[in-house]
């Protein structure tokens, strides 16, 4: 509106009119014929050339002589056609912007089915014969198949799930696919007539007004109207797919934050790689490097096999770890192969060696941390300190520790390596350079304590001294009394007195990383196979399962069986189609584990008199709740 102001352009109608608008689609139409240095719009052009009164005069139905605008002297008003010609570009661009017909026009779309067509764009390099399944776009390669869906298909609008607009919307990006929005003739016909009854029927009757307004309302129609339209059915598409897809990713990065962590225990981390080798970083139970080497696998370089097997087994059994994390960066189904190959040979004795796939992505970017990955295996150890790695001035709230700048936190780090883990708060002031200001900044958002009951002084979290906790009856409001604290602060202690050392609430909403001792290959399995594996992602349409075989399962969501899975969960699915060659792999939901409980879909055995209900049984189906109860009398 400034930039008309301008111009000298703004009038009250037009103001109302941009405050009106309900697009940037639609604003665009308006401001382009006020745009510097834009190409003229045909409105434009007609106005520059002294129609703007008559098409006015024309519409209003006020009785003016066209001819009297005829120049001969100029070429786009040498004749009556040209003049009518402009008239009707600025009619047309007036109807297009009109509030009361663009109000119109979106209710009536609401009750309207739309059509969306897509198809595969041919070029002169597509192949006639076969299927292209490569195709470069900008430099990259873009594989076509993943499109072939797509290839000749019709849905109605209100039908189109939000996984298939981004699908459409992709391959059209890359050419892959052309979209078309059909629109239905009936929406012509009831914008021709509310047009018509709007501007034509009104005064005395004029064929020639009537002629003029009616090519101006089709022109409008043809070259503002619907594709307007259309571009608001495509954002409008765009959008909801959008917002449903960010709704997806922030439910899912809930659920892997609330990975349930992996503590009191060594981790070796493998971050796996062919010429550059794999290397290994072992870190101890509070998350500091150990040791570090890097074997070849995947090329004849450096140790043998039988080499790196000793590297491997001999780090292991030092630093008395079992626990293996691999990342799922280049070479790692070769290296998770090589690992399954040790454990089933009893490389490692009698060492129960497990290990599990960890994600390399969005790793630590300090020097020493990338060099050996340390931080892979932190973030089995503890996935939620080690995620977030986002500098506190990128998020909506800080996570900067009051009092502790970087040297203070290493000083820390370096009297933990040297003294070994702390046992309460209070031992920070041991600490050079914590003293009792600092502690009062940072004691409150540092939790420490012992991983192992048996190395706490006292028995807080043992069983004994939980049962004492909750059957003591305690007054909170005496004991708010007698300490000076409030009831609020007293229940949260003995919340947290009431539960076992080191409780992490992340343990009620996920299970801790999958860890396996061997793989299989997609060979191995076929139509009927029930596998267990964790769902390693989330979408509209479904969940991909790790299954272990080198590719994900899919889960659609009408395999789903009433079981609400998400990232982490682990799962019991069965394989229900199989295709190799495009390594597809359809599955079917059976069971939802929790912890050590799962729920089944099929009945118990009735001899079984021993009954679990796990704690948090939200997922349980109708059919299985009422399975359970038959089993107990109708009792809950």
């Amino acid at each position: 509106m400034k930039a008309i102001n301008k111009l000298g352009s703004l009038n009250p109608k037009l103001e109302k009119t941009i405050k009106s608008v309900r697009s940037m689609e639609e604003l665009e139409i308006i401001y382009a014929p006020f745009k510097p240095g834009g190409k003229r719009t045909l409105a434009e052009r007609a106005k520059e050339l002294g129609l703007q009164e008559p098409a006015m005069y024309v519409l209003n139905n006020v009785e003016v002589d066209l001819n009297s605008y005829i120049l001969p002297e100029k070429k786009e008003l040498s004749k009556i056609e040209d003049v009518e010609k402009g008239i009707i570009h600025i009619i047309a661009y007036t109807i297009a912007t009109d509030t009361e017909m663009l109000s119109y026009l979106r209710q009536l779309r609401t009750e309207i089915n739309f059509i969306i067509e897509t198809k595969k764009s041919h070029s002169k390099q597509d192949s006639k014969s076969k299927l292209s399944v490569k195709k470069e776009v900008k430099g990259k390669l873009v594989d076509e198949s993943k499109f072939e869906n797509y290839f000749d298909y019709k849905i109605p609008v209100k039908y189109i799930k939000p996984h298939q607009i981004l699908a459409i919307n992709r391959g059209e990006h890359n050419k892959i696919l052309s979209v078309k929005v059909v629109v239905p003739d009936f929406f012509f016909n009831t914008f021709f007539q509310f047009c018509t009854n709007k501007w034509t029927k009104n005064g005395k009757f004029d064929s020639d007004r009537k002629r003029i307004i009616e090519e101006a309302i089709k022109d409008s129609y043809n070259r503002l109207v619907q594709p307007l339209i259309v571009r608001e059915i495509r954002a409008e598409l765009r959008t909801k797919a959008e917002k449903a897809s960010v709704d997806v990713f922030s439910t899912n990065l809930k659920q892997l934050l609330l990975t349930a962590p992996i503590k009191g225990q060594p981790i070796l981390a493998i971050d796996p790689g062919y010429s550059n080798g794999c290397k290994l970083a072992l870190v101890s139970q509070t998350g500091s490097l150990l040791a570090s080497n890097v074997i070849y696998l995947h090329k004849s370089k450096g140790k043998s096999d039988f080499g790196n097997a000793e590297v491997l087994k001999n780090m292991l059994e030092e630093h008395d770890c079992t626990l293996i994390a691999l990342g799922n960066g280049t070479a790692c189904r070769e290296t998770e192969e090589w690992l399954t190959h040790l454990i089933q040979q009893k490389i490692f004795s009698s060492r129960d060696v497990h290990y599990c796939i960890g994600c390399l992505k969005n790793q630590v970017h300090s020097e020493k941390f990338q060099l050996l990955k340390m931080s892979l295996a932190r973030r089995v150890q503890d996935p939620l300190a080690e995620l977030v790695k986002v500098e506190p001035q990128h998020l909506g709230v800080g996570i900067r520790i009051a009092g502790l700048s970087e040297k203070r936190a290493t000083q820390i780090i370096n009297y933990r390596e040297e003294n070994g883990p702390f046992l309460y708060r209070k031992q920070l002031t041991d600490v050079s350079g914590i003293g009792v200001k600092i502690f009062e900044q940072c004691a409150g958002f540092l939790r420490v304590g012992p991983t192992d009951a048996r190395e706490a002084s006292e028995d807080l979290g043992e069983l004994n001294f939980i049962n004492t906790v909750k059957s003591s009856h305690l007054s909170i409001t005496d004991l708010s009394e007698e300490l000076g604290s409030t009831e609020e602060t007293m229940k949260l202690i003995l919340e947290a007195l009431s539960k076992p050392l080191n409780y992490d609430l992340r343990t009620e909403f996920s299970q801790a990383p999958l860890f396996k001792k061997g793989l299989i290959s997609i060979y191995d399995i076929s139509v009927g196979t029930v596998l267990t594996g964790r769902i390693k992602n989330v979408t509209h349409f479904g969940c991909f399962v790790d299954i272990g075989v080198g590719t994900d399962g899919l889960i659609h969501n009408s395999k789903l069986n009433g079981f609400n899975l998400q990232i982490g969960d682990r799962t019991e699915a069965k394989v229900i189609n199989l295709d190799i060659n495009k390594k597809r792999i359809g599955l079917e939901a059976v069971r939802k584990f929790y912890g050590w409980f799962c729920i089944p879909l099929v009945e118990l055995d009735r001899n079984d008199s021993r009954l679990y209900f796990p704690r948090r049984a939200t997922d349980m189906t109708k059919h299985a709740e009422k399975v359970l109860l038959s089993k107990v009398g109708g009792k809950k």
